[in-house]
């Protein structure tokens, strides 16, 4: 949207106040082909008057942080919260927990 920079700032922000408390999962739009699709790398390099594709530019090192966030949590030893397009290949919490980071998206063409 309109003020992904400043979301994406809040959440992290929260989260390192409140690290016990605040909780972020990765989503489909924590990926570099989604979120550009969606505007976040037009809205960094418009915004932040930087060049997306430096390897230091913001939209990369927010993109190199979605990597590292975790696909899913277990609340209180009984919810089981994921994104609804972690894939089929996963069949148990133990598969999530296996998943090694940095965890890059393997983009698969839908036959629309």
């Amino acid at each position: 949207g309109s003020y992904s920079l400043e979301t994406m700032c809040l959440l992290f922000a929260l989260k390192i106040k409140y690290p016990y408390q605040v909780h972020l999962i990765r989503g489909n739009h924590e990926d570099p082909t989604i979120n550009h699709i969606y505007g976040f790398r037009e809205e960094c390099r418009r915004r932040l008057r930087e060049d997306p594709d430096d390897e230091n530019s913001c939209w990369n090192k927010f993109n190199n942080v979605f990597e590292w966030m975790p696909v899913g949590a277990v609340i209180e030893d009984r919810i089981l919260c994921i994104h609804g397009g972690i894939g089929g290949t996963i069949n148990s919490v133990d598969d999530i927990a296996q998943m090694q980071r940095p965890l890059k998206v393997a983009q698969v063409p839908s036959n629309a």
